[in-house]
């Protein structure tokens, strides 16, 4: 304790003590002396209680001041540990994000080198990605030129299936139905109709299905097509339809184009948000995309313009992260219906679905606005060529043909065959297997990870190892 408030303390003691004693004797004492006394003493201990208590005040500003100093330093260490564990979080989150890149991108790549074993360089893939109710399995009937993919949007199965090309056939499929790809044979027939692939299809234990036959719009003696047709994610029947179209999505190799096929008629819904970002994220290979408008007939062009519509669904696109989509508008059914229906031998004219055909045909003809094949970002090449199988439909006063090229189903067929061209041609260059045979992986994988260029989300290098093997 401070000595002077000792002092003072004891001197106030002895004041009270002596006030005490001149009381007792106050009538002794003439009245007005014992007041000054008493007034005198009072002021004297109020003096020393002040002193006191400012002596008090100043010693407890004092230690506010060093409580505040110290109380600063711990602040600021907390802060600057916040920030360092800030940090080394990031740092954190960084290296795990580039251990799954890197585990994917050796699962993948893995796969891939396994694949080229016994790998005809001829093949292309065309795997065909949509949300239910899209049309996907009308816009691949169309192409197969008959109705043999079951088109319920109640497929209640999550399988893969696999059409290949086979020149050698003429118009008949062979089908074969495993439990999961090349495993056990459930299934196989040569000559399947609706009814049979609709079993297939229905039935919960298979998971694979190849269906071996000719494609009637592959013209080419050097391209091997095959179309990959995917599950929807959006089946609430089977949560395993999403788990199959994103394995699919993985393995997109440069060798593979996609088409994805849009619902003219409900473009934008949350399931195609959810499908173009995972196509966006999984396009580290630069396989070429389609995107392909089905169900077009159904737009009111009273209503609404064609173009501006397109330019919509562009600018969808664009928002999702696709560059200069190549978009391509049909009507799938239309095609199909020409295709099968109205060329079949004996057509009943009666029967509503014929006459419901017919309808569409008209309408495709007589609106302008649906000549669907003005609307393709095609070739110049792919151009002249519609536009002649167009000319001769009308010289031959053909309504079913003009119709056909109305769809704009020819301008797919082209694209696919034109891309399918350039991939073939590359695949055949000597550069492309020396490239996958010398190149050190390891030292490639290795390179990047020491890099901080990953960090900042540049191009990782085995990005580029693509883009060298394919066209961008």
């Amino acid at each position: 304790m401070d000595l002077t408030l000792y002092n003072n303390r004891n001197e106030l003691s002895e004041i009270y003590a002596d006030i005490k004693n001149r009381l007792d004797d106050v009538w002794e004492k003439p009245e007005l002396i014992v007041y000054q006394y008493i007034k005198e003493l009072s002021h004297r201990a109020y003096c020393l209680m002040t002193d006191e208590l400012v002596a008090k005040q100043d010693e407890l500003f004092e230690q506010t001041n060093i409580l505040k100093d110290k109380s600063d330093k711990v602040f600021d260490k907390v802060l600057a540990l916040e920030e360092e564990l800030a940090k080394k979080k990031a740092e954190y989150e960084k290296l795990d994000a580039m251990y799954e890149k890197l585990d994917d991108k050796l699962t993948r790549l893995n796969t891939r080198m396994c694949g080229f074993v016994g790998e005809d360089p001829n093949e292309v893939s065309v795997k065909i990605f949509a949300t239910m109710s899209s049309g996907k399995s009308t816009l691949i009937n169309s192409m197969l030129q008959q109705k043999l993919m079951p088109t319920s949007n109640l497929a209640c199965t999550a399988k893969i299936t696999k059409i290949m090309d086979d020149s050698k056939k003429k118009d008949n499929f062979s089908v074969y139905a495993y439990t999961k790809e090349d495993e056990t044979l459930l299934y196989s027939t040569d000559d399947p109709d609706y009814k049979t692939m609709q079993m297939i299809n229905n039935d919960t234990t298979v998971e694979y299905v190849q269906v071996n036959g000719r494609i009637p719009f592959n013209k080419s003696e050097k391209i091997i097509l095959s179309i990959i047709d995917t599950p929807g994610p959006n089946n609430s029947r089977n949560a395993n339809h999403g788990e199959v179209m994103d394995k699919e999505l993985k393995y997109l190799w440069e060798d593979t184009i996609v088409i994805y096929v849009i619902n003219a008629t409900q473009f934008g819904i949350n399931d195609d948000v959810e499908v173009l970002k995972k196509l966006r994220d999984k396009m580290i290979y630069s396989p070429k995309v389609l995107f392909v408008v089905n169900k077009m007939d159904q737009i009111d062009t009273k209503e609404e313009d064609i173009n501006e519509f397109l330019e919509n669904v562009k600018e969808y696109l664009e928002i999702h992260g696709f560059k200069d989509p190549k978009i391509y508008p049909i009507s799938s059914l239309a095609a199909l219906n020409i295709r099968t229906l109205l060329q079949a031998s004996n057509i009943d004219e009666e029967d509503d679905e014929v006459y419901n055909a017919r309808a569409l045909i008209r309408k495709l003809n007589r609106n302008d606005a649906l000549h669907l094949e003005n609307y393709s970002p095609v070739s110049e090449k792919i151009s002249n060529k519609i536009a002649m199988e167009l000319q001769a439909t009308k010289e031959n006063n053909d309504k079913v043909g003009q119709a056909l090229v109305h769809s704009g189903i020819r301008n797919i067929e082209e694209s696919i065959l034109e891309i399918a061209e350039e991939i073939v041609e590359y695949k055949l260059n000597d550069d492309y297997w020396e490239y996958i045979q010398d190149t050190d992986y390891e030292k490639v994988f290795q390179s990047d990870l020491d890099s901080e260029n990953d960090f900042e989300g540049k191009t990782p290098k085995w990005d580029n190892v693509a883009r060298k093997w394919f066209f961008s």
